[in-house]
């Protein structure tokens, strides 16, 4: 319990300072060898590396240049139980640990070997190291061959650290991309992040609390649409950047201005539509920067079917919104209490909200 609490204790106190590599991020890039090999590369922002050294006594063990090779092998026993691997079943044992301090990119990288041979079957992996991390940290997973081909690409945080993927004769020389697998899991994540997006979901409601049918509600939500997706595609082909704390900040403050037009025109603006468009511009930046956390286009694979499942995923979520709280607003519509109390407590409470989101984020 000390040691995790410990562990825990020091990513939260880093992860305000670091800047060139994301403590709650990492990669773990799995390749099999046509030598049926399977070669595991695991790179950490160095303040995460360092929770692994924390149970070493009397020593200086933080993760530097200067202090790896005191603590190298006791690092290499724990990258070889970083991940439990098994092979129908059977498990698969590292043999060769390789750790690399790469201090321009604040990161340490593991390379750790497992003989095999990966024969056809299936291969199921757990990551148990992340029990040691934080609760927001994630680890993107892409599965490749020698040739670079993406077999499969995952997502593993602490709720979820199993997967699996079949091995066929066919993956070790590979040339087509597993669409299937990836659209899936992009769909997936697209809405599932709109869905558990608590500021994007209270910048709609606001944006849908004022509409008065369906075809005022369709026009937003195009608008809201297209604008996002724009940003998204630019963003995440890396043809615009923009920091992610300003992103978020300017997303905050987009929920403050849309409730505080509602209270100011009683409910009643004017070209929301021009409104939702210049915002949505702004979250699909949001959503970009999600998408690259988990792994958009990792070791060069292709962004177009990701980029369109999950952007597929948001409007999916977008529409469910719409679809169960609009029917509800326009029946309440018909009290006069609705209208005129309960309407204004909404749009206060989304201002509250995006203020105290505004601050936390500036903070």
């Amino acid at each position: 319990m000390i040691q995790k609490l410990t562990s825990l204790f020091i990513i939260l106190l880093f992860s305000f300072t670091a800047q060139a590599h994301d403590v709650f991020s990492g990669e773990a890039k799995m390749t099999i060898t046509e030598q049926k090999q399977l070669r595991v590369e695991y790179n950490f922002a160095s303040v995460t590396a360092d929770v692994f050294s924390q149970d070493i006594i009397d020593r200086n063990n933080q993760i530097s240049p200067g202090n790896l090779p005191k603590i190298h092998d006791h690092l290499a026993a724990k990258a070889k139980q970083f991940m439990r691997v098994t092979l129908d079943g059977k498990p698969l044992k590292a043999n060769h640990v390789d750790i690399q301090i790469i201090t321009s990119e604040d990161a340490v990288v593991f390379n750790v070997t497992y003989p095999g041979p990966i024969t056809p079957g299936r291969l199921d992996f757990v990551s148990d190291f992340i029990e040691q991390t934080n609760r927001e940290y994630k680890l993107t997973i892409p599965v490749l061959n020698e040739k670079g081909t993406q077999l499969g690409l995952f997502v593993h945080n602490w709720d979820h650290r199993l997967d699996g993927i079949q091995i066929t004769q066919a993956s070790y020389t590979a040339k087509k991309e597993n669409e299937e697998g990836v659209f899936a899991l992009f769909l997936e994540l697209g809405v599932e992040h709109i869905l558990i997006g608590f500021d994007h979901l209270v910048f709609l409601l606001g944006l849908l609390i004022i509409c008065r049918n369906w075809k005022h509600a369709a026009l937003i939500i195009t608008c809201f649409t297209l604008a996002h997706s724009v940003t998204l595609s630019l963003a995440s082909l890396n043809i615009v950047t923009v920091p992610a704390k300003w992103t978020e900040l300017i997303i905050a403050l987009s929920i403050v201005y849309v409730g505080l037009e509602n209270l100011w025109t009683k409910h009643h603006p004017h070209f929301r539509w021009i409104l939702t468009s210049v915002f949505g511009l702004i979250h699909g930046l949001g959503f970009a920067n999600v998408l690259m956390d988990i792994g958009l286009g990792a070791d060069g694979a292709p962004v177009f079917v990701p980029l369109l499942a999950f952007n597929l995923g948001v409007e999916i979520g977008q529409l469910s919104l719409a679809i169960i709280t609009l029917p509800i607003m326009w029946y309440l519509l018909r009290y006069k209490t609705y209208q005129k109390v309960v309407m204004p407590l909404i749009s206060l409470s989304i201002v509250l909200l995006g203020s105290f989101w505004a601050f936390e984020r500036i903070a």
